[in-house]
């Protein structure tokens, strides 16, 4: 089922082509003048939002200087342990024991008065 367009949408594209028309048999060079400068414009905004330039770099001249050779990394190892060691370590706290308790969690013997 085709879709359809609005009446009023259809009117103004026929308008904005007769438009287009009658200015392009008048003036054309003002028309060709304004494509060119959209088309210009595009074309800086697709390469910023592709690179964040407005001008593509162009190539670098080759220099005879030797450039300085990339650290290569060795392949990571595969140890026995799937952990790593971390410079961690666990510090023992006194929060949520009372004054007293041993580290087993049990207190002293609470007195009894009777």
């Amino acid at each position: 089922m085709p879709t359809r367009i609005h009446p009023l949408i259809l009117l103004l594209l026929i308008l904005a082509a007769i438009g287009f028309i009658f200015q392009l048999v008048t003036n054309p060079l003002q028309i060709l003048l304004t494509i060119a400068m959209i088309g210009l414009i595009l074309f800086f905004v697709n390469n910023y939002l592709k690179t964040g330039r407005f001008l593509p770099r162009k190539p670098a001249l080759k220099r005879s200087a030797k450039q300085p050779a990339k650290h290569v990394r060795s392949p990571a190892r595969k140890s026995a342990a799937s952990r790593r060691d971390h410079p961690f370590q666990v510090i023992e706290g006194n929060k949520g024991k009372q004054k007293g308790e041993d580290e087993d969690g049990r207190g002293q013997e609470p007195k009894m008065y009777h």
